[in-house]
């Protein structure tokens, strides 16, 4: 078997490349459930720097937000439960 290679100097356009993707990806998973059935509704929201990355939608008995490859970051969820 033979193989073949090609010679590159910087900056010549032959260089080799490698792409590189952040395996470091994180899950959040999110439950909220009233103790009595119906009891109260709630919300989840999760935002990063201002911008929504995962909403739960219409307040709900039980309600529940899954949001998956999130890069390392600072995330705030908020959880409004309204009876």
């Amino acid at each position: 078997m033979t193989s073949s290679a090609t010679q590159s100097d910087c900056g010549d356009g032959n260089e080799a490349s490698y792409d590189v993707e952040n395996f470091a990806l994180t899950d959040i998973s999110i439950d909220v459930t009233a103790q009595i059935p119906g009891a109260t509704l709630s919300t989840i929201v999760c935002v990063d720097n201002g911008t929504t990355v995962g909403d739960s939608g219409d307040a709900a008995d039980p309600a529940s937000l899954d949001i998956t490859d999130l890069e390392p970051g600072i995330y705030t969820c908020t959880i409004v439960i309204d009876p």
